[in-house]
């Protein structure tokens, strides 16, 4: 696969909210422009560098071939499946720095707050196309 034009959102794959919201996004994805991959698999190996994939502790959503985080890339990848455009608008007038506070406190308590995947959840029929390694 060619992954310079790939939109690829990177999630930490034992995060059960983070499963939650790769499901979530691609119930809503209505043209299928999103592939998902977990931050411990093959396609984040060979594409993410070491810092993303150790750390896990933000998504990653590779888009028009950037690497996006945090903040960043919730935004973009709500405004890709076009969800909620006018919450949109207002979450872009919120100053970065504290979308990022607020994102960087719900990935340290993510595991606290959801719970880890303990069995790897089964996915729709339409995310396991678009599921990559």
């Amino acid at each position: 696969m060619k992954t310079e034009n790939q939109k690829i959102l990177f999630y930490d794959g034992n995060c059960a909210f983070c499963s939650f919201w790769v499901q979530f996004f691609s119930d809503r994805d209505k043209n299928k422009n999103i592939y998902y991959a977990p931050l411990q698999g093959q396609t984040a190996q060979s594409i993410l560098s070491k810092e993303f994939i150790i750390n896990k502790e933000s998504i990653v959503f590779f888009y028009e071939g950037k690497f996006l985080t945090k903040s960043d890339a919730i935004l973009k990848a709500f405004k890709e499946i076009n969800y909620a455009p006018d919450i949109l608008f207002f979450a872009n007038l919120i100053p970065k720095s504290i979308l990022n506070h607020a994102y960087d406190f719900i990935a340290r308590h993510r595991y606290k707050l959801f719970g880890h995947n303990s069995i790897c959840p089964i996915p729709s029929e339409e995310l396991k196309r678009q599921l990559l390694g």
